[in-house]
């Protein structure tokens, strides 16, 4: 039987891929020399749904529908705000897999960590800064002072 955790965690990822999903069809909209970059970076995204789809199916879980849209953290009217959406979209996807890997499930943790990975890889082709430990906000970072 499959903890809640693990489904939760699971769900999470999986709305993370769908809002990225959505977002790339409004960066590639607004790009045209990185027109194939925003593409193939919207069929990766589309790719990892559909395994977090199987993953919660295969738990025996109806995997939730995406949302019917989704509000943009900024304006796109220009190549450099769709690049900088693409950013932003990678790094939200990375921080929607920290969870997943945590769980108990090691087919789970990697496929997590792989997606982290890719998501950061992606951002950095985008032009985001590299960051010590990605997908963790920087509050997560500082230790309280005793």
């Amino acid at each position: 039987m499959t903890s809640t955790r693990t489904i939760d965690a699971l769900e999470t990822a999986l709305a993370g891929e769908q809002a990225a999903s959505f977002g790339y069809t409004v960066v590639g909209a607004h790009l045209t020399a990185e027109k194939a970059r925003a593409t193939a970076d919207w069929i990766a995204h589309e790719k990892a749904r559909d395994t977090l789809e199987q993953f919660l199916l295969a738990r025996h879980t109806q995997p939730p529908p995406a949302s019917v849209s989704y509000t943009l953290p900024h304006p796109v009217k220009t190549p450099s705000q769709a690049r900088s959406l693409a950013i932003d979209l990678e790094q939200k996807v990375t921080a929607a897999y920290l969870a997943l890997v945590a769980v108990p499930d090691q087919q789970l943790r990697t496929f997590a960590a792989t997606q982290m990975r890719a998501a950061t890889l992606r951002a950095a082709t985008w032009g985001a800064a590299p960051t010590a430990f990605p997908g963790l906000p920087a509050s997560a970072l500082h230790q309280p002072h005793s």
